[in-house]
């Protein structure tokens, strides 16, 4: 499969990758399961399909407008020579492997490297153009951004969070400050309102008497001007915290009120002022003044506290309401007139059902502790709901005000206490409240800096932890493609998930010394290797370097000079060409080749020549092959010396067979027609004879026809002298004697058994000893020694079995004993090979055959003239079998001679 992320974009483009990977996948498989032919058939539709996809790429890419098109083509070609220049041999799997490698190697570096730089081009060619909406992803920010990003959004929403809290916690303390103040005014109103109906009530006394109680007035006056400086101070202070329009107002109104109280006071000082207006001052002043209680208490948020504070105006209210009520008793009583609700009596008990409805209130927002001592305080004697009825009723012999006014300012009294000590309380609770919201503030406030402080010494911390380490391992990494090797991680010990990257990358750093050692070993394996190869070469790898205007010299040369001639390195390198030269070659030959290199300047080089003689003393040749490079300053030499000493022997040899061929075919002919006269002679001789016999029994002695008989019988005889000379002649003169041919046979191919290469066996089963041929003990000599060249010759290196044996065959055409050499091999690749060279044996045909066709050639007319012939065959096993067949020498019989023709030597092919 292709991953997605080496992907192009173009469709085409990945579908042909995907084939190409898929392709080298099954090429695995089949190398891993030992399919060569299979791998071998697969790497060639590899390449083809490789040269397709290239060439559909590059017309799509060339239509795109991308560069770099020529770089791409030039490499590729690089590549593909490199793979073709190394052909697949499926007898080889190391060699395929090793063009497997090269294979995956050089599509993943096209797939990644090459097609991943033209689909960064195409992404970013239609980014510019619009077409191409950059997508939001962690991997377009800095690690560092994501490290703090990851760590701020978290600490940001605590933050945010935090800050609720602490504002809800910092209006708690704005709460309690607004609460104290609140309380503070609350109880400066309770006893500003105190103080002023106190006053109100001293001044309605004066009237009655006025000398007793205006001393009195006077010093009431002033603990009510003590209480309106505490209640304009607390005024001050809450209005810093309040800005509510109807709370100023109230507060307005009532310091409004109390700056016209000194007009009231005004005719204090003289003893005589308007009791009607001032009363009605103080009315309004109080009035006023506990306006402001509701509209407070309307502000505050709803709490425990809250609500005692409203139980506190319930209370200040129903002591207001027995203030008045006090007031207007006095006012009765007194006969004093200082408002409307003074003349109507019944207007008492208007105001103790309102006191009383208040009361019950309180009672009903506050504890059991204040409720009971209110009520204990409202029942301050049993005369008191008396002195009401009375009042109420306007009885004659009602109360006095002295006594309404000390009875209901005492009840008042008690009332205020009972108003002291809640008001205490909630100051109290107050302040406690406060306490407990400025501790949880300033706890809170800060937990949320250490907080903060700790989630960024956290996120420094972390990314501390990670940066630094991946900026070590990015700077290894580079260094390691940079080519160092001598690296380090310090800090691979830890368990986390750098630490392990680390290990992975010192991993990777010793598979790549690892890499590096084996490939330095490869090469140098590659060095030794391609310098024995040199070596083993039956010549000379040299190179000559020729600047202009000066002379050549040699620049490097294999060790086969040494062996050859005998010169060591530095006896040659960076020597004078013409040096090196004349210590080299024969002198005749050297000055021949300088001519040879004046001539052709700087064409290819192809000349033969001698060398000097060589330390082991044997003359040499060579040919020397060298191509020049043209250089900047010269041209350069490369060249190989072929040490063609062996070819030269076999050229002369072949000359020596094809001569002793010319010699045998000549000596063949001649024998075929001596022969053929010899046997017609044979024919002639016996008639001639028989009828000279005959004549001469006819022929009367003293006859004269009588000598003309034995003059024929003369002629018969000599005639039959020659048939027999020219049966047992051969060529050159030489008479044919019996011979034991498989002795000899054993001797020669027991030689030629110890010498054979390893995995190749030769098996020998000779029968018939003793059994003797009639020929030239020359010629027989031949045929063995030609037969064993014809037999190394054409072994090879392929491992097989080899046989050879002789037996006594009946001739089936005469009857006639023959003695049959068998030659079998069974390797069927040489079967073929074998038949067609002994079919195609004929003499006119032999001038430009190898040497093994020189020496069955031989063998062949050898045979011929010895009245034998050849036969070869395959079998169906597999192989091929060489036969001879050689008639055998009879004794008695060996005069008789039997012309064999030529048509007995037909080949007999299965």
């Amino acid at each position: 499969m292709l991953d997605e992320n080496v992907k192009v974009g173009i469709d085409i483009i990945d579908a042909e990758h995907a084939r190409l990977v898929d392709l080298l996948h099954k090429i695995d498989l089949s190398q891993a399961r030992g399919h060569r032919r299979t791998v071998a058939r697969l790497l060639r539709k590899f390449l083809a399909s490789f040269d397709r996809h290239f060439d559909t790429e590059s017309s799509l890419l060339r239509d795109l407008g991308c560069r770099d098109l020529d770089r791409r083509h030039s490499e590729f070609i690089t590549s593909r020579s490199m793979m073709v220049s190394h052909p697949i041999d499926a007898r080889d799997p190391e060699h395929a492997a090793r063009i497997i490698e090269f294979a995956r190697a050089w599509l993943a570096d096209h797939i990644v490297r090459q097609d991943g730089a033209v689909a960064a081009e195409l992404v970013e060619r239609a980014r510019r153009a619009g077409r191409l909406h950059r997508r939001l992803r962690l991997e377009g920010l800095p690690l560092r951004a994501r490290i703090a990003l990851m760590g701020l959004v978290p600490l940001v929403m605590m933050l945010a969070r935090a800050t609720l809290s602490l504002s809800n916690l910092i209006e708690g303390m704005n709460s309690a400050v607004l609460l104290r103040d609140v309380v503070r005014l609350d109880e400066r109103i309770g006893d500003l309102v105190f103080q002023l109906q106190e006053e109100g009530n001293r001044a309605i006394m004066v009237v009655g008497t006025p000398r007793r109680d205006v001393a009195h007035l006077k010093e009431q006056i002033g603990e009510s001007d003590v209480a309106i400086t505490a209640f304009r101070a607390s005024v001050a202070d809450l209005r810093k915290e309040v800005h509510d329009k109807a709370v100023a107002d109230a507060l307005d109104n009532a310091e409004a009120s109390l700056s016209l109280l000194p007009r009231s006071r005004s005719d204090v000082q003289i003893g005589s002022y308007d009791v009607y207006s001032t009363i009605e001052y103080y009315d309004t002043i109080v009035g006023d003044l506990m306006e402001i209680l509701p509209t407070l208490s309307r502000r505050l948020d709803p709490s425990d506290i809250s609500a005692r504070v409203g139980s506190y105006v319930f209370l200040m209210r129903a002591r207001e309401r027995a203030g008045a009520e006090r007031a207007l008793g006095t006012s009765l009583l007194s006969g004093v007139t200082v408002n409307v609700l003074s003349r109507d009596p019944h207007n008492i008990g208007r105001l103790a059902t309102e006191e009383d409805s208040l009361a019950r209130t309180f009672e009903t927002l506050t504890d059991r502790r204040f409720a009971d001592a209110f009520r204990t305080a409202s029942v301050v004697s049993p005369m008191f709901a008396n002195m009401r009825r009375a009042i109420e009723a306007a009885e004659a012999n009602g109360p006095t005000a002295q006594d309404w006014t000390d009875t209901a300012g005492l009840r008042i009294d008690r009332m205020r206490g009972v108003e002291k000590r809640l008001i205490g309380e909630i100051a109290g609770d107050v302040d406690d409240f406060a306490t407990v919201t400025r501790s949880h503030a300033v706890l809170f406030g800060g937990g949320i800096v250490a907080a903060v402080a700790l989630s960024v010494s956290f996120i420094a911390l972390l990314g501390w932890s990670i940066l630094p380490p991946l900026h070590r391992v990015g700077a290894v990494l580079r260094r390691l493609a940079d080519g160092e090797r001598l690296v380090g991680l310090p800090d691979g010990d830890g368990i986390d998930e750098i630490a392990e990257l680390e290990r992975d990358v010192t991993l990777l750093r010793n598979r790549l010394v690892q890499g590096d050692l084996l490939e330095a070993r490869r090469g140098t394996e590659n060095a030794d290797r391609l310098r024995t190869t040199l070596d083993g070469l039956p010549g000379i790898v040299f190179r000559i370097a020729q600047a202009d205007g000066a002379a050549p010299r040699v620049m490097a040369a294999s060790h086969k000079l040494q062996q050859l001639t005998g010169l060591r390195d530095d006896e040659v390198l960076d020597r004078p060409l013409g040096a090196v030269l004349r210590r080299c070659l024969d002198p005749e030959d050297r000055i021949s080749l300088l001519h040879v290199l004046r001539r052709i300047g700087r064409s290819p080089l192809d000349f033969e020549c001698r060398l000097r003689l060589s330390p082991d003393g044997r003359a040499r040749w060579i040919r020397i092959l060298a191509t020049p490079v043209p250089t900047a300053n010269g041209s350069i030499w490369d060249g190989v010396a072929l040490d063609v000493t062996m070819a030269k022997q076999t050229e002369v040899e072949q000359g020596r067979l094809l001569e002793e061929l010319d010699r045998l075919h000549r000596a063949q002919t001649t024998n075929r027609i001596a022969a053929g006269l010899g046997n017609d002679l044979g024919r002639l001789w016996r008639p001639l004879v028989e009828n000279a016999e005959a004549l001469s029994d006819a022929v009367p002695a003293g006859s004269p026809q009588r000598e003309q008989v034995r003059k024929i019988q003369a002629t018969a005889v000599r005639i039959r002298r020659l048939s027999e000379q020219l049966d047992l002649m051969l060529d050159g003169g030489r008479e044919a004697i019996p011979i034991d041919l498989v002795e000899r046979l054993e001797q020669t191919f027991a030689d030629v058994a110890r010498g054979l290469p390893a995995g190749l066996r030769l098996d020998t089963a000779f029968a018939a000893r003793g059994t003797r041929v009639l020929g030239d003990p020359e010629a027989i000599e031949h045929l063995v020694a030609n037969l064993a060249t014809y037999l190394t010759e054409t072994l090879g290196t392929e491992p097989g079995v080899l046989s050879i044996g002789s037996e006594i065959r009946i001739s089936e055409n005469g009857g006639r004993r023959h003695l049959c050499i068998a030659i079998r091999d069974d390797r069927s690749a040489l079967a073929a090979r074998t038949l067609s060279k002994v079919l195609r044996l004929q003499t006119s045909r032999v001038q430009g055959a190898r040497g093994e066709d020189l020496s069955l050639a031989i063998v062949r007319m050898i045979v011929d003239g010895s009245r034998g012939w050849v036969q070869s065959s395959t079998v169906p096993q597999g192989g091929s079998v060489l036969e001879i067949f050689l008639p055998v020498w009879e004794g008695e019989d060996a005069n008789v001679i039997r012309l064999e023709r030529s048509a007995r030597w037909p080949s007999h092919d299965p």
